[in-house]
């Protein structure tokens, strides 16, 4: 299913007219004129957080996979109203730029099962089903992918939205872009790194140089790299011309490679 590209919108996307004109343009172009299969998934987790005094349900432990609940389920709440916003407005922006959408959350149709492990508060995460996906793709109707849902288990959770495009891109079998603020990743000194594979990307991390919210993108990515054998690319969703030479398969930005 190498036909359809997953695009990871994240950052500080909704508070830039210019992105937002930029990336709906190019998106339609690509949609109307190359005829792809095209899956959103977007963040704003780091927003939620800061408008609701840095509060969530979930932490992340080590890598992709962990994630412990807390009990304060309000908090939840917060964070999937504001995702549910985003959302909204994504579908919004979509439909004036003619572009036919439909959001969904990602454990819809259980197309991501999530299940909570006994006696821990740890999840499992389960690749399931692709119909819903398959449904909308073969439509030409573009899914745009709310990071929250419910588990198996009925719990209320929020997830880091690169694990989540990481994930359906495994169940797709697709391509993956991971459009941020920054133009790739950056090697300590504000320059654009133009490849990591498993061996630098674990050697950029130990010493400090990939950090913060960039580890999970580069370790998500290596990740649906390994599964699909597809580059995955991570840079910035600002600049129109970027965007352009992104969407058609240029080589800039940061290129992931598991190798």
């Amino acid at each position: 299913m190498n036909d359809i590209l997953v695009l990871k919108l994240g950052g500080m996307f909704l508070h830039s007219d210019t992105a937002i004109h930029n990336f709906f343009t190019c998106l339609k172009d690509l949609y109307k004129r190359k005829n792809k299969k095209i899956l959103i998934v977007h963040g704003g987790e780091f927003l939620a957080k800061k408008i609701f005094y840095n509060t969530t349900v979930l932490k992340e432990n080590d890598f992709f996979a962990n994630y412990s609940y807390e009990n304060n389920i309000n908090n939840y709440h917060k964070v999937s109203i504001f995702h549910g916003i985003i959302n909204s407005f994504l579908l919004k922006y979509a439909n004036l730029y003619d572009i036919p959408v439909i959001g969904l959350r990602c454990t819809d149709e259980n197309m991501i099962v999530i299940k909570k492990k006994v006696g821990t508060n740890d999840f499992d995460f389960h690749l399931n089903s692709r119909k819903l996906l398959e449904y909308f793709l073969d439509r030409q109707v573009i899914p745009i992918i709310s990071p929250c849902g419910i588990t198996q288990d009925n719990l209320l959770i929020n997830l880091d939205s690169d694990i989540v495009s990481m994930l359906l891109t495994k169940l797709l079998y697709s391509k993956l872009i991971v459009l941020t603020d920054v133009s790739g990743v950056l090697n300590g000194k504000g320059r654009e790194i133009k490849q990591l594979n498993l061996y630098d990307s674990d050697r950029l991390i130990r010493e400090g140089v990939i950090n913060q919210g960039m580890i999970v993108k580069v370790q998500s990515a290596l990740e649906a790299a390994k599964y699909t054998k597809n580059v995955v690319k991570i840079t910035s969703w600002l600049n129109l011309s970027t965007l352009k030479q992104i969407f058609y398969n240029d080589t800039i930005g940061t290129s992931i490679l598991y190798e």
